[in-house]
Parts: C-alpha cells; structure tokens; sequence
C-alpha cells in the first residue's frame, strides 16, 4: 500500500475506518494523503487513533495475520 484514501471522497466513515484499520494491521506507512488543512472532524479522528497507531508502530515491526479459519 501507498498511502492512505481517509478524507479523499469516495467512502463511508465505516470505509474509512475500516481502510485505515487494514493498513495499521498491515504495518504499512502511514501516510496522509487527503488535505489536512481541509479534513473534517470525523477523518481527524480516524487519522489520530491511537490504539490503531500503536498496532502499526509495534516494536516488533510484525504484521498482522490470520490465526483461525471460518
């Protein structure tokens, strides 16, 4: 992944959180690519989780995997 679509159009706040979530997971960088200066409250609070943030920066540097099937 490049970087992030949060605030660009396009999706719901449930799309956005969930797109944001997967690159946390994937390790990937977290790079803004909407228009901060712009940005609405609800992508401001997406973008700042800290708990997602804290998946991505683990120490480890390990991404997320599958652990149980269906």
């Amino acid at each position: 992944p490049d970087m992030l679509e949060v605030g660009n159009g396009g999706m719901t706040t449930d799309e956005y959180r969930s797109h944001f979530s997967i690159w946390a997971l994937a390790k990937a960088p977290l790079l803004i690519g909407c228009d901060v200066r712009a940005m609405s409250d609800e992508t401001k609070e997406i973008l700042i989780n800290e708990e997602a943030i804290a998946v991505n920066q683990d120490a480890l540097g390990v991404q997320g995997k599958k652990v149980k099937g269906d």
